[in-house]
């Protein structure tokens, strides 16, 4: 494995430098699908805590241990932005996605969806959340090639249709959204980041759409009479400012 770094320190400010292979950002991508785990035990082995890789033309620093990545989501000294890397990766499929803001604007945001939801609201729905588990876990199927991962996801996403969206769908209208918010997430990883039938950056393109027809923007207040759904909190909430989520600033609430 050879040895480059991302780029000198400056002279006399005691940092270290971060090191990487340099390879083209290709062939990093594959190392990374074929065995994430491994490719990591390696670069740490070889680089340290922190390295660096090439992908989709842009440089990427990544730390490799659990404290480093901490830090990084954290970000407790503000001194990181998340919208100039995510952004570029999930940007096109989640605009406007709470995740994507930075400092005081994603306070802002942060302080109103905290209010909708606060601890009391949070207990309600998952009292709500357990005869919808029992029964999905009940209807898993059984046998040698199940796959368990496709179950639980699948679960997971109905329960969002329902305990977020306030959804109570037909099958597959919620397996069709389903699939549109999984092709989403997978399309941030495409190589190819280009409209080009058949790929996953196509794949994601509709499901985009589908995403953004399910959001805050569309959730009717009065969606169920016994528990409002909650987004429909959220698009009725107050910060402490007195200001509301608006469907013109946040359109998703990745």
């Amino acid at each position: 494995m050879r040895t480059k770094v991302l780029a000198a320190p400056p002279a006399g400010s005691g940092l270290r430098p971060i090191y990487g292979t340099g390879d083209p950002g290709v062939i990093e991508l594959l190392r990374f699908f074929r065995n994430p785990i491994e490719l990591v035990a390696q670069r740490r082995a070889a680089f340290g805590d922190i390295t660096y890789i090439k992908a989709f033309g842009l440089e990427f620093a990544i730390p490799l241990t659990a404290d480093g990545t901490e830090s990084v989501a954290m970000n407790r000294q503000k001194a990181l932005a998340a919208e100039p890397a995510w952004g570029f990766l999930i940007g096109p499929f989640f605009r406007r996605g709470i995740l994507l803001m930075d400092f005081e604007e994603h306070r802002h945001h942060r302080l109103i969806l905290q209010q909708a939801f606060n601890n009391k609201r949070l207990r309600g729905y998952l009292d709500e959340m357990q005869p919808m588990l029992r029964k999905g876990v009940e209807r898993l199927p059984t046998g040698e090639n199940v796959l368990v991962l496709d179950e639980l996801k699948a679960l997971t996403l109905d329960l969002a249709l329902e305990i977020f969206l306030g959804m109570d769908l037909p099958r597959a209208e919620a397996d069709r959204i389903n699939k549109a918010f999984i092709d989403c997430v997978n399309a941030g990883m495409s190589i190819i980041r280009k409209d080009i039938p058949g790929t996953k950056w196509a794949r994601g393109s509709p499901g985009d759409e589908c995403s953004r027809s399910s959001s805050i923007d569309t959730c009717p207040p009065n969606a169920r009479p016994t528990r409002p759904p909650i987004c429909s909190r959220c698009s009725v909430t107050r910060g402490p400012t007195r200001a509301t989520l608006s469907p013109t600033r946040t359109s998703s609430t990745t």
